[in-house]
């Protein structure tokens, strides 16, 4: 009985750590977990490259659609980065950070995620004003 407690528990374990292998599939970014898998794809992967260049262009391109909703002179933006802002990694990486703490919003699409994250870590003052 023991042996077959320690054989759950090494699975768990290395079920845990072992890379996900991506495929084309993880490219359609159905949720959160799309793009987490995407965005941790692991440099042995043969598709780590593609992978990573997709995670960047699909958070970008998400955050600049968030930026031109919030723009324009009566604009009332809710994210405010920081000056100077985080580099384009430092943001990817606090990003997939956060969302693997957040397990609650796996199921939820990517860009809703996105934008919780960048409310809870850049919020804009109350009075903020578009520039």
């Amino acid at each position: 009985m023991r042996r077959l407690g320690v054989l759950i528990a090494a699975t768990a374990w290395l079920w845990s750590t072992s890379a996900h292998a991506v495929s084309t599939d993880d490219f359609l970014i159905v949720d959160l977990q799309d793009v987490i898998d995407v965005c941790t794809t692991p440099e042995s992967d043969p598709m780590y490259a593609p992978a990573i260049a997709f995670c960047h262009g699909y958070l970008v391109g998400a955050y600049q659609y968030h930026v031109a909703l919030h723009a324009g002179p009566k604009a009332k933006p809710i994210v405010c980065l920081p000056d100077p802002p985080p580099t384009r990694v430092q943001a990817v990486d606090q990003f997939i950070t956060w969302a693997k703490a957040h397990p609650e919003y796996a199921k939820d699409k990517g860009v809703d995620a996105l934008v919780k994250f960048l409310v809870e870590k850049w919020p804009c003052p109350k009075d903020a004003a578009a520039k």
